[in-house]
């Protein structure tokens, strides 16, 4: 039983390939090995599975974002005056807020309010407004009016 097993270790170092399957009078040994999918396309992406690179073409496109000054879940009043969870990404000029964290992490795009032309004033203990030229955005931070300030004072 010992000298199968040994001979069953051999085989597999000896082997170059991702399944092994070794079979011996007693037992049958089998070892997988993962791969990383980090480099083949996927065929369940958005994109079809093309590419980040533009082949046969000197330029390169990637998508990138500007980092946040600060990012987090809060809530937002909607138009029907319920409250909802949001997530929201603070830059330089922009407040940007998606359904949840998924929808950013997939780089899907949110629903952008320029900070350049808008008005924030601190509204409550936990809440904040944005007036905009067309619309009022209320949102609620949910630890308190330290959570409020940092949002209010970009980060």
């Amino acid at each position: 039983m010992e000298n199968a097993f040994i001979s069953a270790c051999k085989l597999i170092l000896n082997s170059g390939e991702n399944n092994t399957t070794t079979s011996s009078s007693s037992s049958s040994v089998k070892i997988s090995r993962r791969k990383s999918n980090i480099f083949n396309k996927s065929h369940n992406s958005k994109d079809g599975g093309k590419d980040l690179f533009n082949q046969g073409s000197d330029q390169v496109q990637i998508q990138t974002r500007e980092i946040p000054l600060k990012q987090g879940q809060i809530l937002k009043k909607s138009s029907k005056k319920t409250w909802k969870k949001k997530y929201l990404t603070l830059t330089s000029d922009k407040l940007i807020y998606y359904d949840n964290i998924n929808s950013y992490m997939e780089k899907n795009p949110g629903k952008v309010i320029d900070l350049r032309h808008a008005n924030v004033v601190k509204s409550g203990e936990k809440r904040f407004t944005v007036n905009t030229v067309n619309k009022v955005f209320e949102f609620e931070a949910g630890d308190g009016s330290e959570m409020r300030d940092e949002w209010v004072e970009g980060g």
